[in-house]
């Protein structure tokens, strides 16, 4: 099992995950702090796209659980160009 993130206190409402025996998590709570482990945090997203310097963000392949008004707020706490919050069959 990978190791996990550097938020393993980050929570999601159980009702935006689903998990089930033998899914390769021993409990929710596990498959929450791996999936946690590899997907960009909040807080990062802003400096990522600042450091990247694209000339648009857009946010796709969200955590289960993740408010697009979050995300963008805090891709913007750091990013100052354009960003949009994908959903799906978005064309953009």
């Amino acid at each position: 099992m990978p190791q996990h993130g550097r938020h393993p206190g980050r929570r999601l409402p159980s009702s935006q995950t689903s998990w089930f025996r033998d899914c390769g998590w021993p409990t929710l709570e596990e498959k929450i702090k791996d999936l946690a482990s590899y997907h960009t945090q909040p807080e990062d997203i802003g400096r990522v796209a600042k450091a990247a310097n694209p000339g648009k963000l857009v946010i796709t392949h969200m955590m289960p659980g993740s408010g697009p008004a979050e995300l963008e707020a805090a891709a913007k706490r750091q990013y100052a160009g354009p960003v949009t919050v994908g959903e799906d069959l978005q064309e953009v």
